[in-house]
Parts: structure tokens; C-alpha cells; sequence
């Protein structure tokens, strides 16, 4: 195995450090997105079902109720 220098091993100490502060900050931007890409999803099936002429099956009167009780709440 080989034998590293001390200021080799704490450069990349510090290196890894920063990349795992920045690869936090991508993870909790990228995970801002999705939500915001699922709760836009969520609108949009909800204005489809609203604009649904004709009455609403039993299960999209539920997908209804569900999504307005979600954005209210």
C-alpha cells in the first residue's frame, strides 16, 4: 500500500470537506426542485379534474379532494 505525505493527506482532507459542503448545497437545491416540479404536477392534475366536464368518477372525486386538502393544508 502506498505511503502518502501529511500535506498530501490533509489537502485532500480539505478538498473532500469543501466537495462535501458543496455536494450538500446540490442535494438541498436539487431536492428544492423535485418538490417544487411535484407540487406543480399536483396543480395541474387538480386543474384537469376541475375543468373535467361530466360528473367525476368515485376515485377522481377522492384525487380531488385529496390534492385541495394538500394545498390548503
Amino acid at each position: 500500500m502506498a505511503s502518502y505525505s501529511p500535506g498530501f493527506v490533509s489537502l485532500l482532507t480539505s478538498q473532500n470537506g469543501e466537495f462535501s459542503t458543496q455536494e450538500e448545497s446540490n442535494q438541498t437545491e436539487l431536492r428544492t426542485v423535485l418538490e417544487m416540479e411535484d407540487k406543480l404536477n399536483k396543480q395541474k392534475l387538480l386543474e384537469k379534474l376541475l375543468e373535467k366536464s361530466g360528473p367525476l368518477s368515485e376515485m377522481e372525486m377522492s384525487l380531488k379532494l385529496k390534492l385541495i386538502s394538500e394545498m390548503l393544508g
